[in-house]
């Protein structure tokens, strides 16, 4: 049962276009939001989700087909552990945009992302349905019948 539609977003530390592209950082930063400079990020630091995530198998084949290497300096299991310490510019990481906007689709306020430009993909894999899957033929309990129904009106008013 479809629920929302995800996009994952790249998330860069300013500390690190200041101390990779110095005198260059606007430029940069317009190339990775028109997706035309994901290549200038090769020696970059990176923090990323340990393999196995979702997120991570996003970033891995976004950043092989942009043919990037990541520097990876940390690997963590929570995706709010890595866009912290994106934040405190320990590297680029990758996070869904659902977490980085609140209700009115902009930039949560338990996130303001101040020190992160936050740019969209425009690979197909960064753009998703997230969906609840049953078994039609199953027993479903009424709790799990109230879940998807709440979820659903959750997510409706975020279409």
């Amino acid at each position: 049962m479809p629920i929302c539609r995800e996009e994952i977003l790249l998330a860069i530390p300013d500390t690190i276009l200041e101390n990779y592209f110095p005198g260059h950082i606007e430029d940069v930063r317009q190339k990775l939001q028109d997706n035309s400079g994901l290549s200038l990020l090769n020696n970059c630091p990176f923090v990323m989700l340990r393999s196995g995530n979702r997120v991570r198998t996003i970033a891995n084949e976004v950043l092989t087909e942009a043919q990037v290497t990541p520097d990876i300096v940390l690997e963590a299991e929570n995706i709010e552990t890595v866009v912290a310490l994106a934040e405190k510019g320990m590297g680029i990481t990758f996070y869904p945009k659902m977490f980085a906007a609140g209700p009115s689709g902009e930039p949560h306020s338990a996130h303001p992302f101040q020190s992160l430009t936050l740019c969209p993909l425009k690979h197909p894999m960064a753009h998703s349905t997230l969906a609840i899957g049953y078994h039609k033929s199953h027993y479903m309990s009424q709790a799990t019948k109230e879940f998807i129904k709440m979820t659903q009106e959750l997510f409706a008013n975020k279409k």
